[in-house]
């Protein structure tokens, strides 16, 4: 996908790293309730110079404006994506079967799915992989 600032991000592209995809949208209150909890958790994976990357991925925004009002306002500084921006029938919440939000997916280096589900739950996967608190 194209990025906020214009760089393209692939899953290919992360070799050796692992990443969490994060399927949020501006107009979802339990997202937005939950995206301190991302922005802590970059924070220390950020600190440990953990081996991942984030990448957000908007689902089902109207426009780019309170998308990215919202990035601003949560303080979101890893790559963000609009899944609105995608070619039509190419949508990345449907390749992976995305059917609520928030919800997060850990891919490990080797491109395996290690989590989906909504990134509250991600406390425990991070502490094994990541050896955080």
């Amino acid at each position: 996908m194209t990025t906020l600032d214009g760089s393209r991000f692939t899953l290919s592209g992360q070799t050796g790293k692992y990443v969490l995809i994060d399927f949020w949208g501006s107009w979802c209150g339990p997202c937005r309730q939950s995206n301190a909890y991302l922005v802590e958790l970059y924070s220390q994976l950020q600190e440990k110079e953990a081996p991942i990357e984030f990448i957000g991925i908007a689902c089902r925004e109207d426009s780019d404006k309170n998308w990215l009002k919202a990035i601003e306002k949560d303080g979101l500084t890893w790559p963000q994506a609009n899944d609105r921006h995608r070619p039509p029938g190419e949508s990345i919440a449907a390749l992976y079967g995305i059917d609520g939000y928030p919800t997060s997916i850990l891919v490990s280096p080797e491109g395996e799915i290690l989590f989906k589900d909504h990134h509250m739950d991600l406390e425990e996967p991070m502490e094994k992989f990541f050896d955080i608190e």
